[in-house]
């Protein structure tokens, strides 16, 4: 007897002693009048053992499993058939598999688990119930089929073809299998799959919370539908041709994830699309941006969002419009055919534009102004090229883009060149060398002293002209273009110098409100109307204690040279006020009740250059002209009291959507003109200080709440003149109606 032989008796020997009942399970052959006759092999309880030779199996018979419990495989073995069929469990395991052309169908409401590795070809075809896979071979290397029930492969990446009608594919993670469709079909549970094969006239749909992942293209054409309008996910790279169906949802954005490239060629698409899912930051290497590549011209029904990533225009027609435009993160454009020199072309063309967080279009889209011009309109979004070099003339060769967004921000038109940034001249009054007779120092009150105590009034009175005017321009920024705006704005500040007479002579502290109105002219010209009034006081050695109370009113003007929203920006602004303050007595005994009318002019010139997407250099000078009048002290009037201020400084402004942080240094300088002689209780005294110069160090933030209509403002500033120091604090707040 062969050992082989021997083995199997002694096996079914002991399953008979451990288990009577159970070989009498195994029952060769089948129904002696049913279609099978004697060459049905059928499992239908207990532990089981399938081998060759064992309780008459032989190769080439069909094999029945009904409700069967745990099998063993113990060797190869070739079956015709195999049917599963019951609402029991049927697992198969052990050492051997399944092997030659046999095939296997599963029927019945019950469980089979595929735990054996198996080489079978025939294919697997699952009509009713669920089947798991044990094994990335647990099906041989046929075609699974599923027109019911459920295919879970439970996290193994089998090799297999899937052919889906109907049933629920599971547990598919893998990308080594590819997915075949016939009919169409619904996808509930996130799928993996290497490609997909739709045929013509066919939609696959991809349900809320699932996502579908391929490695291959899915090409959408002949009436191939992908439907993730309800919410479903598509992971991998899609192509959408003109007859092509591609529906995405239509309550929140369906995303293009990083590493995924979108072609649309003569497309029509309609939802919600975004180059990247909220809450992801794409990384900056480009195979892992998400990619939205346009052919030929395209339409998306519903809202576009730009959200990082890169748009690629495939040739000089290529162009895609759409309902909404969300520009949110900077976006990569890149052109594999830009049009020739002076070449226009329109890639992007929509109905309503949302770009509240872009102040740069040249940066968002990441072009290169030396070549290119960039146009925004309330419709459109266009390119001309402008300048190439040799090697950009070659057909299909695309230009150079930079590989980080940031660092290219929108930008004034290509041959702009920067302004001068020459000092302003300082106006300064000849030194007054007469000396004052009798004179006290403590109880000296000097005509700069009355000035500067005035100008402190008035800059607290009408926002310190730039606090103000810092306050409308965010506030403006933030809510986007308008015809006209009304605002009014709180503000107050704090001056602690070290009391030498100057700057303004004291510690001064002022707050006050002041409310107006701005009209837009044109895109780079607005003119404003503030009017306000201010509480203050000012002490010091030199003064004693006053209050005092300022009203006024301003006109203000801003022109901008080149593009607001441009890589360059050159700005002009103008003010002039009017103004009149009284001042109670204070504890020096020769001061009466002390008032004036003033006249201030002022005027500044910035010129801003954007480095990276959020940070900005500046470059700013400025001039104001004071002109204060009707100063009385005692029975002595002074008359014709003005001054001139001039600045000119530098910094670094780091802009985000709802905060800037700002600072810069400046030289300043400042003189008496017309200097008067005052004569109080008999005796003449004369400016302290005709003119001064020093250095100024400010560093503040502005805040911009959500709702876009608000700006808060704090600031602080070091100056230092001559022999004089100072800290100043200010604040304020801003509302736009």
């Amino acid at each position: 007897m062969k050992p082989s032989t021997l083995f199997k008796q002694l096996l079914i020997l002991t399953l008979s002693t451990s288990a009577a009942t159970q070989a009498q399970m195994l029952i060769p052959g089948g129904d002696p009048d049913g279609p099978h006759a004697d060459s049905v092999m059928m499992f239908n309880g207990g532990l089981q053992v399938w081998a060759n030779d064992l309780y008459g199996f032989t190769a080439g018979r069909e094999v029945i499993f009904e409700n069967a419990g745990e099998v063993t495989i113990a060797e190869k073995v070739a079956p015709k058939s195999v049917l599963v069929r019951g609402g029991g469990n049927t697992t198969w395991g052990g050492l051997g598999e399944i092997t030659g052309e046999t095939s296997v169908l599963k029927e019945g409401s019950g469980t089979l688990r595929m735990n054996a590795t198996n080489s079978y070809t025939g294919g697997t075809h699952i009509k009713e119930g669920s089947v798991i896979a044990g094994g990335v071979n647990s099906f041989g290397s046929g075609i699974i089929e599923l027109t019911g029930g459920v295919l879970d492969l439970a996290g193994h990446e089998i090799c297999n073809d899937i052919k889906l009608s109907g049933g629920e594919i599971q547990g598919a993670t893998g990308m080594s299998h590819r997915l075949i469709f016939s009919t169409d079909y619904t996808i509930s549970h996130d799928t993996a799959a290497r490609g997909i094969k739709l045929p013509e006239n066919t939609e696959l749909k991809v349900t809320g919370g699932a996502t579908l992942s391929t490695e291959e293209t899915l090409e959408l054409q002949k009436g191939k539908v992908l439907n993730l309008s309800g919410g479903g996910m598509f992971k991998g790279h899609l192509s959408v041709e003109n007859d092509g169906i591609l529906k995405l949802n239509t309550q929140g954005n369906t995303p293009i994830f990083p590493g995924s490239v979108w072609h649309l060629n003569d497309a029509t698409v309609s939802g919600n699309l975004s180059t990247a899912p909220q809450g992801i930051t794409t990384t900056r290497t480009a195979g892992a941006m998400p990619v939205l590549r346009l052919s030929g011209r395209n339409r998306i029904a519903g809202t576009l969002t730009l959200n990082g990533g890169v748009l690629r225009l495939s040739n000089a027609h290529a162009s895609l419009h759409t309902e909404t435009l969300v520009l949110v993160t900077p976006t990569s454009l890149q052109h594999d055919n830009p049009p020739g020199i002076g070449g226009k072309q329109t890639f992007l063309t929509y109905n309503r534009l949302i770009s509240s967080t872009v102040t740069d279009y040249y940066d968002f889209f990441s072009v290169d102004e030396e070549q290119y011009e960039l146009t925004v309109s309330a419709q459109e979004i266009s390119i001309t090229a402008i300048e190439r070099t040799a090697s950009d003339t070659t057909v299909n060769e695309q230009p150079t883009t930079p590989t980080e967004p940031e660092t290219t921000l929108p930008g004034a038109e290509s041959g702009e060149s920067e302004p001068e940034n020459d000092d302003p001249h300082l106006n300064q009054a000849e030194n007054d060398t007469s000396t004052a007779e009798g004179d006290n120092p403590a109880d000296l009150i000097s005509p700069e002293a009355g000035s500067a105590l005035s100008q402190a009034g008035m800059r607290s009175a009408w926002g310190a002209r730039f606090t103000t005017h810092a306050f409308m321009t965010a506030v403006r920024d933030n809510s986007g273009s308008c015809d006209s705006t009304t605002w009014a704005a709180f503000y107050g500040g704090l001056t602690e110098t070290n009391d030498q007479g100057s700057v303004p002579g004291g510690d001064t502290s002022a707050y006050g409100i002041a409310i107006g109105a701005e009209s837009h002219l044109t895109e780079r010209t607005q003119v404003g109307l503030a009017l306000g009034g201010a509480l203050g006081s000012i002490s010091g050695e030199s003064f004693g204690e006053l209050d005092q109370l300022s009203l006024h009113v301003a006109l203000y003007a801003e022109r901008a040279f080149l593009k607001p929203n441009s890589r360059h920006c050159l700005n002009l602004y103008g003010a002039i006020g009017l103004g009149r303050t009284e001042t109670d007595p204070g504890i020096y005994s020769g001061l009466e009740n002390w008032h004036h009318n003033s006249f201030t002019a002022a005027s500044r010139l910035s010129w801003e250059k954007k480095l990276q997407h959020q940070l900005i250099w500046k470059v700013y000078g400025g001039a104001e002209y004071y002109r204060g009048s009707s100063l009385r002290v005692e029975d002595e009037s002074i008359c014709g009291l003005s001054a001139l201020s001039v600045e000119l400084g530098s910094g670094i402004v780091w802009a985000t959507k709802q905060a800037s942080l700002y600072a810069d240094a400046a030289l300043t300088g400042d003189a008496l003109r017309d200097t008067p002689t005052a004569r109080i209780n008999g005796s003449n005294y004369h400016t302290a200080e005709p003119k001064r110069c020093g250095i100024r160090l400010n560093i503040g933030v502005e805040l911009h709440p959500a709702d876009t209509q608000r700006s808060i403002l704090l600031n602080y500033s070091f100056e230092t003149r001559s022999d004089t120091t100072a800290h100043v604090l200010n604040a304020g707040f801003t509302r736009a109606f």
